[in-house]
C-alpha cells in the first residue's frame, strides 16, 4: 500500500462554524495585520496555505505531515479501507 495515492475530501460541520462566527474571527485576525503592516500569520500550515494560494490541486499532503495523531491513525485506516475496498475484491 505505500506506493497507492488516497485522495480523501475531510468534511467538517461548516453550518455550526458559521453560526458560531468562526471564519470571521478567523478573518478578522488576518485582516488587521494585513492593514496594519503587521506580520503575516503563522498559525496556516504551509499546505495549507499554498492550497489557498494556489489551489489544493497544487498540494500533496503526507501523513507525516499531520500534527494530530488520532486523526493520522483514523486517516490512515480510511486509507487501508480504501486501499482494501479498490484493489482486493
Amino acid at each position: 500500500m505505500q506506493n497507492v495515492q488516497c485522495q480523501i475530501f475531510v468534511a467538517c460541520d461548516c453550518l455550526s462554524v458559521l453560526t458560531a462566527d468562526d471564519y470571521y474571527v478567523a478573518g478578522m485576525a488576518l485582516s488587521v495585520s494585513v492593514v496594519n503592516e503587521g506580520p503575516a500569520p503563522a498559525f496556516l500550515s504551509t499546505e495549507l496555505f499554498r492550497a489557498l494560494t494556489a489551489g489544493p490541486e497544487s498540494v500533496t499532503v503526507t501523513l507525516d505531515a499531520l500534527p494530530d495523531s488520532s486523526f493520522k491513525t483514523s486517516l490512515t485506516a480510511v486509507c487501508v479501507f480504501h486501499y482494501n475496498i479498490h484493489y482486493h475484491q
